[in-house]
């Protein structure tokens, strides 16, 4: 095969105008498995993963724990990929624990997270062995009263909320209020005399062993200086542990936040300028996040005399959004004196609830039936919503039948996905080194209806009495 253009480090385009991920041309793929798809590639995956973990890594001496935040994309073979690359695990109850344990990683690897633990999340994380960031106060003795009752020593952390600071003076490219008062506002993490207070707690326990502080800032801004805000208060917290509860982090967890490329939220900063192309790039690369954060905290830490914690981080979205794509077949186009339609097989809510209009994902013809003209479109799903997957996009001007790629769909394209209308989600499709397996089927209409009953009492006589007798659902 002769590759005329490269897309991506999986992404290639050949002569003929037909896109292939990693070795695979995708019209094989949506032939093979049908449409829409979700493809993953494996060497992306094992990229992304590596990259961030070195970055960061050669800036910080004290040594870097990478923990995937399996919220991204919780397919197993995912996880499983990760593993075997040697990344830890961002938990949030018992299925996201289960599954990885499932997927091998092992579990002094993983944390528990997230607020309102119920008691099964936290037993089992007992159980198995993994790290509990405590959210409030009451959960100190309830993560207690269970270490106690298996006799076992549980690890733990205190997660916090940022301190407000200099965040005050960034502006959330995800809200309409600055930075730090958006993490004032949000569910998560104690308030700095809550956080002393619970490491007191959680020292006077002798069957808890603290071991970190969480400091979470999310995905605000695309640039790397917020990271650099962040370190003084993050800091001072620090030694207001050492100096009031006599204890100093041996490890600091970022959480996540961090994300690349063509991240669909970022495109221009928020504004709704052209539609974003295959070689656009709106985010600092991660090298850049990783100076900012290691040199400013490690000159605040050596500031205040404090002991350089090991460093963890959390990446999601920063492994798994460009490793994904979806395709998506052409059904009708149709021109309407102020709009151009194309209409796709699909839906919106499968690129992931959490998206809007806003949210730019690039897309390009996957094969090679792309005209040398373009026209300004909407492509839009089947359901009956507005369902808008890209608004007033520069695109070819494909027609029915044409086959088309939407990029950086890895991260909760699947995890979010709804059944609006009834509609089955997509299969997943794994490829690396030149094979393709399925790694999530697609969803039937069995699937769909199957966890509904129907009460006895709704066959009585009347309209639609012999429903019963109706064919099965498949």
């Amino acid at each position: 095969m002769i590759v005329e253009t490269h897309l991506d480090t999986h992404l290639s385009v050949d002569v003929g105008g037909e896109l292939h991920v990693e070795q695979v041309p995708a019209r094989e793929l949506a032939e093979r498995f049908g449409t829409p798809l979700h493809v993953i590639s494996g060497s992306r995956l094992r990229q992304n993963y590596r990259r961030i973990r070195d970055a960061f890594a050669s800036r910080w001496s004290a040594g870097v724990n990478v923990h995937f935040a399996i919220k991204s994309n919780p397919a197993i073979a995912v996880r499983r990929i990760l593993t075997q690359e040697g990344a830890g695990g961002d938990c949030l109850g018992v299925p996201e624990l289960h599954v990885s344990l499932v997927a091998g990683t092992p579990p002094e690897r993983l944390v528990l997270n997230g607020n309102n633990k119920p008691d099964d999340a936290i037993e089992l994380a007992v159980r198995c062995g993994a790290r509990i960031n405590v959210d409030d106060l009451d959960e100190v003795e309830r993560v207690a009263a269970m270490a106690r009752a298996a006799e076992r020593v549980v690890t733990v952390g205190i997660r916090s909320k940022p301190d407000r600071g200099a965040l005050e003076e960034q502006s959330s490219e995800m809200a309409a209020l600055s930075i730090g008062a958006y993490a004032e506002l949000s569910k998560w993490g104690l308030e700095p005399d809550d956080a002393v207070a619970a490491a007191r707690a959680i020292l006077a326990r002798p069957e808890l062993r603290l071991v970190g502080l969480h400091y979470h800032l999310g995905r605000h801004l695309s640039e790397p200086e917020l990271f650099e805000d962040m370190a003084p208060g993050l800091a001072h917290l620090s030694q207001r542990l050492q100096r009031e509860a006599g204890w100093a982090p041996g490890s600091v967890t970022l959480g996540g936040g961090f994300t690349q490329g063509r991240d669909p939220f970022f495109r221009n900063s928020g504004a709704l300028a052209a539609w974003p192309q295959a070689a656009d790039d709106f985010v600092a690369p991660i090298e850049d996040f990783a100076e900012a954060v290691c040199s400013e905290l490690q000159r605040r830490f050596s500031e205040r005399g404090l002991p350089l914690p090991v460093l963890g981080l959390e990446p999601g979205r920063y492994i798994t959004a460009s490793a994904g794509v979806t395709l998506t077949r052409v059904g009708t186009v149709k021109q309407g004196r102020a709009r151009r339609w194309v209409m796709v097989d699909s839906p919106g809510t499968h690129l992931g609830l959490s998206r809007s209009p806003r949210d730019a994902h690039a897309i390009v013809v996957a094969d090679g039936s792309a005209p040398d003209h373009e026209v300004v479109c909407d492509v839009v799903g089947p359901l009956c919503v507005v369902d808008v997957i890209a608004q007033q996009a520069t695109l070819p001007a494909v027609g029915p039948g044409a086959l088309l790629c939407v990029l950086d769909t890895g991260a909760y394209a699947d995890g979010e996905a709804s059944n609006a209308n009834s509609i089955g989600r997509p299969a997943v499709i794994l490829v690396e080194a030149g094979r393709a397996d399925e790694i999530r089927r697609r969803e039937t209409l069995g699937d769909v209806f199957g966890r509904d009953r129907v009460p006895p009492h709704l066959y009585v006589a009347g309209p639609g009495s012999d429903w019963h007798d109706a064919p099965a659902v498949p």
